[in-house]
């Protein structure tokens, strides 16, 4: 009986040694954070939370310790270390780590796992979630919209179309402003100018300026369909230098200067004093009373030659005095 009493003491002895009688453990009760962390059996990352041994905010329970929170990607031991909702720890150990579920993609800073969205106009946060269907991304954090230089056609996003003639397109939305989709082949589509507008492929994307007429607005001289020598200047369409509009055969041609053939009145132009001059005989003339001077090409006034035979007579005057 004695050697049975003694081993007994010596058991509760060594019991009192392993776990005294202010031992805790998770659940257990407690009053500050060191009875969890500090005090045996310790807990780390543990604290006194409502009067209980809980893990730290950091971290989850797993199986009588505290591990720590993980993000996507990181190593995980149980599925409660990872971001919470739509996501679990897969993997063999010791290379477990946390992924999102099927349909859910990562955030940017992998602290949750994201819906994958399907098309245009669905809900996003990240662009990462607009990748079910090519060209998407989430550029305000609202919804999925076509990247830059692409268009929604239909549940897609197709490439806008820079060029005329040679861009080739599925449908007018992806075409430059007035411009459609139209076949120029049995098997292709490009994009074409509507009627009354006319390519201008200076600029990208390629633009359709509209057709000018003669003394109509303008941007750019090829508007100005007005046949030959027709330009854009200062906003309108005008004839290039040199050149008349002859307004019956809607056209610009070469001016015509004193004894060159004309048709018309209007081709012949002089240097100065244009209305002295008119087509006379199948020739450019000076009118009645003007004299033709070709070396300058115009015509002066009687007055004006006597005023120039004056003004030699005085100079001929004087040059003989001095002689």
């Amino acid at each position: 009986m004695m050697d049975s009493g003694k081993y007994l003491v010596s058991f509760l002895c060594l019991a009192c040694a392993i776990a005294p009688l202010n031992a805790t453990s998770l659940g257990s009760t407690c009053s500050v954070d060191t009875d969890c962390s500090v005090t045996l059996p310790k807990v780390d990352n543990s604290i006194c939370l409502t009067g209980l041994c809980s893990c730290a905010a950091t971290h989850v329970p797993n199986s009588g310790t505290c591990s720590p929170k993980v993000v996507i990607d990181e190593t995980c031991e149980i599925s409660a270390q990872c971001p919470v909702g739509n996501s679990n720890c897969a993997g063999t150990a010791p290379d477990r780590k946390c992924v999102c579920t099927a349909g859910y993609v990562a955030s940017t800073d992998k602290t949750k796992c994201l819906k994958l969205q399907q098309g245009v106009d669905d809900d996003c946060e990240e662009s990462s979630q607009c990748t079910a269907t090519p060209n998407l991304e989430c550029p305000d954090k609202t919804v999925c919209k076509c990247k830059e230089n692409f268009v929604q056609y239909q549940s897609t996003c197709e490439p806008r179309v820079l060029t005329i003639n040679s861009g080739l397109c599925k449908n007018s939305i992806q075409c430059p402003e007035n411009s459609r989709c139209l076949a120029n082949s049995p098997t292709t589509k490009t994009c074409q100018c509507n009627s009354d507008f006319i390519p201008f492929p200076n600029t990208s994307p390629n633009s359709c300026l509209k057709r000018a007429a003669f003394g109509e607005n303008c941007s750019a001289s090829v508007q100005c369909t007005t046949s030959g020598n027709v330009e854009c200047a200062s906003g309108k369409c005008s004839c290039k230098a040199d050149n008349y509009f002859a307004a019956a055969e809607n056209t610009c041609s070469p001016t015509k200067k004193l004894g060159e053939a004309c048709t018309n009145t209007v081709q012949c132009v002089l240097s100065e004093n244009i209305d002295r001059v008119h087509c006379l005989d199948i020739l450019c003339q000076c009118k009645p009373t003007f004299i033709p001077d070709l070396t300058r090409n115009r015509c002066t006034s009687d007055a004006a030659r006597n005023t120039i035979t004056a003004a030699f007579a005085v100079v001929l005057l004087t040059l003989g005095k001095l002689m």
